[in-house]
């Protein structure tokens, strides 16, 4: 084997155990709704002691989603904030176990607000 191929394999090897050590992902999503119909949503991924965000605009203008997962002695809190431009429109905060699962939903049935959380593995 050259020195090179005994390099490369070298490389993989720390890279694969350095992938096995790294924060467990989850897929952090939102949606705001009107009348049943779906305004703005989106989703994206997060990881432990990570943060997320994801903007996008539409004929009504521009909105922003925003979350940080942090770890706690009891498992995670997720903490987050939705703007449609310059309004917040809600900022709530999800506690969960590591690899569990979380969902806010709140509002009526004219505007509703749902933001999830759940393991991406």
């Amino acid at each position: 084997m050259t020195l090179s191929r005994i390099l490369m394999a070298g490389v993989v090897l720390v890279g694969l155990s350095g992938f096995a050590d790294s924060p467990k992902r989850y897929v952090v999503s939102y949606s705001v709704s009107d009348h049943g119909v779906a305004q703005m949503r989106g989703q994206a991924l997060i990881a432990e002691e990570g943060d997320v965000s994801v903007q996008g605009s539409d004929q009504n203008g521009g909105h922003a989603f925003n979350a940080t997962l942090n770890p706690t002695d009891d498992g995670l809190v997720l903490v987050t904030s939705l703007w449609r431009g310059e309004t917040k429109l809600a900022e709530p905060t999800l506690a969960m176990e590591r690899g569990g699962q979380a969902k806010a939903e709140f509002g009526s049935d004219q505007q509703r607000i749902v933001i999830e959380i759940a393991p991406a593995d």
